[in-house]
């Protein structure tokens, strides 16, 4: 019976993975079937002492040199700012790298290239200029832009994107139903954002005043417009009061809807009536003989005889009065400027009532037709200023300019101060680049160990030739927490040295039943196979790990001091 118990005892130790206790810091034998890796214990703390030690292979290194047609261009390998170009000899470890080499207005050109040791690999790159980009931008939307013959497309709300134009300018025919075409001039520069913000009027309407009384002074919205019968053009789509008065006459007024395009037909017929004593909108006309309304424009020139000329230098000759010379629907007696009354009103939303157009709402020097951003001044930093709108956070990096330590450099996001805008080149000042540094955010240990790699190591030294360690333990407990450490020390200067190559082999006392004795120091020996196998980096040719029982002891196991010496994991480094 006492046979069959042990021999049940080593079915299932085979079938067992170590486990560390947290009362006696051993790996204690829990029972199982075949293990499954990922939830194994023993495979859980190998991985956990690899990223321990987080070893890296001694690097080695090429070096790349690279040309360009454009001095100073900014070459990134990955998120990570490199130098500027051109460069010889940028020192770089052996590997493969994406690059990005980007210039203002230039296309940037992104690829990759490898590095094999001692490489000296030479790139010269041709940078091509950006064709420009415009921005239509109209009000209203859904508006037609043709350039020459060519449909471009329609505006949206957020404008029209045109791309890939050659530098120039161009001719632009905007166009919509119920709207007065525009033509209009759009200026493109190569690598650079314009634009074009246009306002299209709606087509003008007309009113037709017929009235069968004579003498009869036809007013629209209060601005005399002459004498019935006429028709009076250029009039503002939308709702006008339409006024005619004759002396001796009560006055006519009726309210019409201007449509664009359409005209408005009135019949005013006035009722007599003594009590009014108008003389019309000018009085008791002064005239003389030949010229009665006394304009000096002789009746036999002038259009309008008895209506007196305005004389305000537009169109004095006809001897007309003119009451809204730039027909913007804004009465010449209303607009602040004389010099404005030939030009008209530009409602744009800005300003709009007192009939003079502004050319510049923002006055930031861009002219609205230019402006993308009409009422917002542009902010005349060398960043996109031609396009007439701020650029809050010129280089994209979510860090506004007036808080941005580089605003045309972008961050280099990393989770290092990257709330001051400016990329940091080497975050642990350990003075290894980012772009060279394994660990970016931990300073260099310079021991002479690694060094060039940028990580805090600790320096193994290269174990000794013959036995390396003896490591004791209690032949009836399970392997205690010290047997894998010392192993995990070993096999890390394995990984570091690649000639070494160890013999570990686990030892009991002579005491006792051998054979039981040796099959489990076997046993024992496989679950610290399979513990390197889960380390899994130094071939495992390299290593052998055997249960030997009792039979090569180191003291007597007359004692029980000698028993307990030669209860070992011993390592042994072979060559």
């Amino acid at each position: 019976m006492k046979h069959f118990l042990f021999l049940t005892h080593l079915i299932v130790i085979l079938m067992f993975t170590m486990a560390q206790s947290q009362d006696s810091n051993t790996f204690s034998l829990s029972s199982g079937t075949a293990p499954d890796a990922n939830a194994d214990p023993l495979y859980i703390r190998a991985k956990s002492a690899n990223n321990a030690f987080n070893f890296r292979p001694t690097r080695e290194y090429g070096q790349i040199t690279l040309e360009t047609n454009i001095a100073n261009a900014s070459f990134y390998l990955g998120t990570f700012f490199v130098s500027r170009t051109p460069f010889q000899d940028l020192l770089l470890p052996v590997g493969a790298f994406h690059y990005r080499l980007t210039y203002d207005k230039y296309n940037d050109i992104i690829d990759s290239f490898s590095i094999a040791p001692k490489d000296k690999k030479n790139i010269a790159l041709v940078m091509t200029a950006r064709k420009g980009t415009a921005i239509v931008l109209t009000r209203p939307s859904d508006v037609t832009v043709e350039i020459g013959n060519a449909k471009m497309g329609v505006t949206k709300d957020s404008g029209l994107i045109l791309t890939n134009l050659n530098s120039g300018t161009y001719k632009v025919h905007l166009t919509k139903t119920g709207f007065q075409p525009l033509d209009a001039t759009l200026k493109v520069v190569s690598g650079e954002k314009t634009g074009l913000n246009a306002i299209l009027l709606p087509n003008f309407g007309r009113i037709q005043v017929v009235s069968p009384e004579d003498e009869s002074y036809v007013y629209v919205n209060n601005t005399y417009f002459g004498r019935a019968p006429m028709t009076i053009p250029n009039l503002k789509a939308g709702r006008a009061l339409v006024r005619v008065e004759a002396r001796k006459f009560a006055p006519f007024s009726q309210t019409v809807v201007i449509r664009s395009d359409q005209t408005e037909s009135i019949t005013a017929v006035l009722k007599k009536d003594r009590s009014y004593k108008d003389i019309g909108p000018y009085g008791e006309l002064k005239g003389s003989w030949g010229d009665k309304d006394g304009d000096g424009i002789r009746d036999d020139d002038d259009q309008c005889p008895l209506d007196p000329e305005d004389v305000d230098g537009f169109e004095d000759q006809d001897g007309c009065p003119d009451p809204d010379n730039d027909h913007d629907g804004i009465a010449d007696i209303n607009e602040q400027d004389n010099k404005y009354r030939s030009l008209s009103e530009d409602f744009d939303g800005f300003e709009d009532n007192d009939g003079i157009p502004d050319f510049d709402n923002d006055r930031d020097g861009i002219p609205d037709t230019a402006d993308l951003c009409r009422n917002e001044p542009e902010d005349r930093d060398g960043f996109d200023d031609r396009d007439g709108c701020p650029d809050l956070d010129n280089d994209a990096d979510n860090v506004p300019d007036d808080k941005d330590l580089a605003p045309n450099d972008p961050e280099d996001i990393d989770g290092y101060q990257d709330q001051d805008g400016a990329a940091d080149l080497d975050n642990d000042n350990d003075g290894i680049r980012d772009y060279m540094d394994l660990c970016p955010q931990s300073a260099e240990v310079f021991n002479n160990f690694q060094d060039d790699d940028g990580c805090p190591d600790v320096k193994i030294r290269e174990p000794r030739m013959g036995v390396i360690k003896y490591i004791p333990y209690d032949f009836t407990s399970d392997f205690p927490e010290s047997v894998l450490t010392e192993i995990d020390s070993v096999y890390n200067a394995m990984m570091i040295y690649p000639a070494i190559q160890v013999e570990i082999k686990v030892h009991c006392d002579g005491k006792g039943q051998q054979k039981r004795k040796t099959l489990e120091t076997e046993e024992r020996a496989k679950i610290l196979g399979r513990y390197l196998a889960y380390r899994g980096t130094v071939d495992p040719v390299r290593y052998t790990v055997t249960g030997v029982g009792g039979r090569d002891p180191i003291a007597s196991n007359v004692s029980e001091k000698g028993r307990q010496k030669n209860t070992r994991v011993e390592i042994k480094r072979l060559r």
